[in-house]
């Protein structure tokens, strides 16, 4: 228990003291508040670095892998042999999958910091599920994997929302597939749910023959 004492001498009429006058005050639960806002900040500073390092660590990071992907690019495009052409899509698969680690690094920093928006463009749908699968498609033929998608017809053309992040679900989805599936097929299916005038509601999903995570 903290108390805080204040403590006042008592005089008589000849100007001794006779006494002292004291008031003790129970502080225990104020002292514990502020303890408590005390660690609070500490711990809010601590997560504010830990973030403003992760991002800076990111960014640095993006550099010189940028630098690498361009370069592979400009080898595709050379002359190259079976296995050399194997080989330079295997860069290019490895540092396509770096840098979606690095973007969700980038992302989860935003998230922490309340500073994450979504985009609200239009976009076609067909075309984003297209670019992730094919960005797996190199990782699912190595491992002698089939990647099926079945698109439901009915699908409106074009939506509108972030597609980046759509992109970055279903390549997170279908990444943790194929890592768990060692043989048969990882699936992705896309079907409309319910739609009228004003919107529409599309459900995505990633299935596999895996053992799962």
């Amino acid at each position: 228990v903290d108390i805080v004492l204040n403590a006042n001498p008592r005089w008589n009429a000849q100007g001794d003291i006779v006494g002292v006058v004291g008031v003790g005050q129970d502080i225990t639960n104020k002292r514990r508040a502020m303890e408590a806002d005390a660690q609070l900040s500490r711990s809010r500073a601590a997560n504010d670095a830990k973030s403003q390092f992760l991002a800076n660590m990111s960014h640095e990071m993006r550099t010189p892998l940028n630098g690498i992907i361009g370069v592979n690019q400009l080898l595709l495009q050379t002359t190259l042999d079976l296995e050399q052409r194997e080989l330079a899509m295997l860069i290019q698969s490895s540092s396509d999958s770096l840098l979606n680690l690095i973007n969700d690094i980038l992302d989860l920093t935003r998230v922490e910091s309340g500073k994450l928006e979504l985009e609200y463009v239009d976009f076609d749908v067909v075309n984003v599920v297209e670019d992730a699968l094919d960005s797996v498609s190199l990782l699912a033929s190595n491992k002698g994997l089939e990647v099926v998608s079945i698109l439901d017809p009915s699908i409106p053309c074009m939506a509108r929302g972030d597609a980046d992040r759509l992109k970055q679900v279903l390549l997170n989805l279908l990444s943790n597939a194929i890592k768990f599936t060692t043989e048969g097929e990882v699936r992705v299916k896309v079907q409309l749910m319910k739609s009228d005038e004003k919107a529409f509601s599309i459900e995505f999903g990633v299935t596999d023959s895996g053992i799962g995570i």
